[in-house]
């Protein structure tokens, strides 16, 4: 019922904001029973609650950790059980240390621990399990399910379906009020060359399990004073957040096959085509246009 409810507000008009105010640091929204998000700032990530422990993903960082531990003591006396890095990316996962000294077990795909096994960043707790191509973290009633389905958001990206509710999350990928332009416009972590075949894969699982909603990574700013937007969104933002993908690496697929060079590429591009996705900007898809015929010219 509370996820009807919410999506329902997400009918009412685009974007939809929560009511939390510039002055909440942090938050923990429900979701659905067992099921919230914690936002941290502009960050989000996942919190089950099960009978036997707690399970979250992406700690964020150590203030990030304390703000959720005080916040978990309203709802639950039950331990953090279980860590989850759905990335290798330091700004998202370098909060782990206090649950890990509690006992929580940090799980990862392979190619995370990997990356961070390579790449050490002094804040990071080590993985403990790893998995290959699904796992499932079972807190007693409250399930994560992880499946990695290729490179896309980095190299090692897990989409997490948080059962029993059936809500999935896509970090940095797929967010919660709108499909968007991307914020950095190098796309330094995306592999834009799996990037429409990760899409296809995401849309298949989201078929298959019946998913209705998706949970955004990130709570977008807005009005005075500040509000965020709505941790819930419809899965149809997974085929609009792909569309963007279609539709700017088409018209630069399209250029380099008539052999435009690369610094023509921004300026031939059609604006209004994007001018309709959530952080329309013209310079950001100006210098993107480069990035991806780089795609064209090596292969990834």
């Amino acid at each position: 019922m509370k996820i009807i409810f919410y999506l329902l507000l997400l009918c009412i008009a685009t974007p939809v904001y929560s009511t939390a105010a510039n002055t909440n640091r942090y938050q923990l929204e429900p979701l659905a029973e067992g099921l919230f998000s914690f936002r941290y700032g502009t960050d989000r990530t996942l919190v089950v609650v099960g009978e036997k422990g707690v399970a979250i993903t992406d700690p964020i960082n150590a203030d990030a950790a304390r703000a959720l531990q005080q916040s978990l003591v309203d709802i639950t006396s039950l331990p953090v059980t279980d860590i989850i890095y759905t990335n290798s990316f330091f700004n998202r996962v370098a909060g782990a240390r206090s649950f890990k000294q509690q006992g929580a077990r940090i799980t990862s795909q392979q190619r995370c621990a990997d990356n961070l096994q390579k790449t050490p960043g002094k804040n990071i707790v080590p993985v403990d399990t790893v998995y290959q191509d699904t796992y499932r973290v079972d807190v007693g009633g409250a399930k994560l399910d992880l499946y990695y389905l290729g490179e896309s958001y980095g190299t090692c990206l897990s989409v997490v379906i948080a059962r029993p509710a059936n809500i999935m999350m896509i970090f940095g990928l797929v967010n919660s009020d709108a499909a968007a332009v991307p914020s950095d416009p190098t796309l330094a972590n995306y592999y834009l060359h799996n990037l429409l075949p990760f899409f296809d894969r995401v849309e298949a699982l989201a078929q298959a399990e019946n998913i209705q909603a998706i949970v955004g990574s990130y709570a977008r700013p807005g009005g005075t004073p500040v509000v965020y937007s709505q941790a819930l969104g419809p899965v149809s933002l997974v085929s609009e957040q792909k569309k963007f993908w279609q539709l700017l690496l088409g018209a630069v697929e399209k250029d380099y096959q008539q052999q435009i060079s690369a610094r023509a590429l921004g300026n031939r591009l059609d604006m209004d085509t994007f001018s309709g996705f959530a952080d329309f900007d013209e310079k950001r898809l100006k210098i993107m246009t480069r990035r991806v015929y780089s795609l064209y010219r090596i292969g990834r």
